[in-house]
């Protein structure tokens, strides 16, 4: 039988008709018009075909009212199964594709089998939990692969994958979220306008304090065009334009500590005004506002002309010319706690050198005066 999608309306279905292979899996009725569902996995030398999925409904009456799924042929004999040793090298390509920057320090040791028969288990190696796989197929282009599934937890404790590795050639043929939010992407409470005092006047001063609005919760999705891979990496205030951290020591360049949020959802709490505790307390709302602007700036300056042949900030260039690998370091409370003095009342920018793909790097400080602390991370003027 040849790899298909069938969607068929027929007066009974045979046994001889069900797909190669097939395992029945489920089997369940609807109360309500009392519909009996059937599902059916295909299954080859006793390993499930991951995608290899046949449902039939039958009415009240025993009738086929519906059948359809994705069925391949059979294997050949010529075809291998996964070999064991192959498990180790699948389940690394595996933690790269969920988290890349633990791939590199992931080491994949396999632990003695659970209770669940033909599950693996692997070490957990910085991950959440401990890594889940089994043998199996994967159909594509019309034909079974012998592959690797793998269920893993990534090191948020939050979101989890199943990801299917081809056993041969150690590619990822599939990835896919078991998480899901009540939000639909990465978001944050930030400050949207000028600053959490914002002029209603603009250009003009303002005799009496002006009062302070609330932040809103804003998405961190970014322009499609100027930003196609989000602004946000991983649940934390890194991605492909910036990297943004507190840095109350002041060290130029130092790598920055992002702020993490499980599933993208930043809402760090926040004080200002009179009577307020010292802004040092808050470096968390400061960092993700500052992530929020320096990524909307990269996205406003895109439109304006400053994008990857003009020599901007990105990690990866997409195929759009100048030098990647070169995203922006922003650093919030910059040298609040330096061991000699704390830096105050500033800001500023530095690159190594003036070249495209040079490290370069912001720095907001805070600020005090008139017995009140303010922060530049909150500041977009």
């Amino acid at each position: 039988m040849r790899a298909a999608t069938l969607i068929l309306m027929l007066p009974f279905l045979g046994a001889a008709q069900l797909p190669e292979g097939a395992r029945l899996v489920r089997q369940y009725r609807t109360e309500h018009n009392g519909v009996t569902h059937f599902v059916y996995r295909q299954q080859f030398r006793g390993l499930d075909v991951i995608n290899g999925v046949f449902t039939l409904n039958l009415g009240p009456d025993g009738a086929v009212l519906s059948h359809g799924g994705e069925t391949f042929p059979e294997p050949s004999a010529a075809t291998p199964e996964p070999a064991p040793f192959s498990i180790t090298r699948a389940a690394a390509a595996a933690v790269r594709a969920v988290n890349p920057d633990l791939a590199s320090r992931f080491r994949p040791d396999l632990l003695p089998p659970g209770r669940q028969p033909g599950v693996y288990r692997l070490r957990a190696s910085g991950l959440g939990a401990d890594i889940e796989g089994r043998a199996a197929w994967y159909g594509s282009g019309g034909a079974l692969l012998p592959a690797w599934e793998f269920w893993i937890l990534d090191e948020d404790g939050v979101n989890a994958y199943s990801v299917v590795v081809d056993s041969i050639q150690q590619k990822v043929l599939e990835k896919e979220s078991l998480t899901r939010f009540q939000h639909a992407g990465p978001q944050a409470l930030v400050f949207t306008g000028s600053s959490p005092q914002p002029n209603p006047r603009p250009g003009f001063p303002t005799p009496a304090p002006r009062p302070y609005v609330e932040r809103v919760l804003a998405p961190l999705t970014g322009d499609p065009k100027a930003s196609p891979a989000g602004w946000v990496t991983g649940n934390a205030t890194a991605g492909n334009n910036a990297a943004v951290g507190a840095n109350p020591l002041g060290t130029r360049f130092a790598p920055p500590v992002p702020v993490m949020a499980p599933g993208a959802d930043f809402r760090p709490p926040l004080e200002l005004g009179p009577g307020a505790p010292n802004p040092r307390q808050f470096a968390e709302a400061a960092t993700v506002n500052l992530f929020y602007w320096v990524n909307r700036a990269h996205d406003l300056f895109y439109e304006a002309g400053f994008d990857e042949a003009a020599g901007n900030y990105q990690q990866n260039n997409f195929g759009r010319g100048g030098v990647e690998g070169d995203p922006i370091k922003a650093y919030s409370h910059f040298g609040a706690a330096s061991p000699s003095q704390a830096s105050l009342n500033n800001a500023f920018y530095s690159t190594v050198r003036m070249e495209d793909g040079s490290d370069a790097m912001i720095a907001m400080y805070l600020g005090a005066g008139a017995g009140l602390y303010s922060d530049g991370s909150y500041d977009a003027e």
